[in-house]
């Protein structure tokens, strides 16, 4: 199987509203995959920072602290399974003004 992160934008403004991430699984031939349970994990120095709200197949992502702007994070996706390849994408937060 393989995991894809679906998104609009990989910028997250501070102070601005979140950005919505889902998860799909496929199958080699693109078909989705229900029956798997996403497991989100995100890498950076300043996770404690970030205001993250998991629902379902969705992690809604926002940050209010002007100290982080510039900075970047990686946001993985797997399955609780650990049966479809994981997805990855490095998120930059950016100034709201």
């Amino acid at each position: 199987y393989i995991s894809k992160i679906i998104y609009n934008k990989n910028i997250i403004k501070s102070g601005g509203s979140g950005q919505k991430y889902v998860a799909q699984f496929t199958d080699k031939n693109g078909i989705i995959i229900d029956n798997l349970i996403p497991k989100w994990k995100i890498i950076s120095d300043f996770t404690d920072l970030l205001d993250i709200n998991i629902n379902e197949n969705e992690i809604t992502i926002k940050v209010d602290n002007d100290d982080l702007i510039d900075e970047e994070f990686k946001l993985i996706l797997i399955d609780t399974n650990s049966q479809a390849l994981k997805d990855e994408i490095i998120i930059k937060i950016e100034s709201l003004l």
